[in-house]
């Protein structure tokens, strides 16, 4: 990567695959024989699949950082009042499980 890809937003990259994959989906179906020998269908196919699971990763990312904004309120709610074991038990919960959630479903976005 150079100097001027590090400037470039998650978003942008994001928006930027979004808008390529629009572009070679009309190219989709078209019976070449350089686009049929090199699968290109099948390629664009798995593309579009990838695609979905990268979204499906980034919106876990949102979810998690709102989970652990949440969590930071409320164990600020007062700094006076002593935490106990079941209580924190409740909060931490919901967010491991959206931790191990979101893990798999990063993990099915990378493999």
């Amino acid at each position: 990567m150079g100097a001027t890809d590090q400037a470039v937003t998650p978003h942008a990259r994001r928006a930027a695959l979004c808008d390529t994959l629009d572009q070679l989906a009309r190219l989709q179906g078209l019976k070449t024989d350089v686009l049929t020998a090199a699968g290109f269908d099948e390629l664009l196919d798995q593309a579009h699949s990838t695609n979905q699971i990268l979204d499906q990763a980034h919106r876990q990312q949102y979810d998690l950082i709102e989970a652990f904004d949440m969590l930071l309120t409320m164990l600020d709610a007062d700094p006076e009042k002593p935490l106990r074991a079941a209580g924190l038990m409740c909060l931490l919960t919901p967010l491991v499980e959206k931790l191990r959630s979101s893990v798999s479903t990063i993990n099915a976005a990378l493999h």
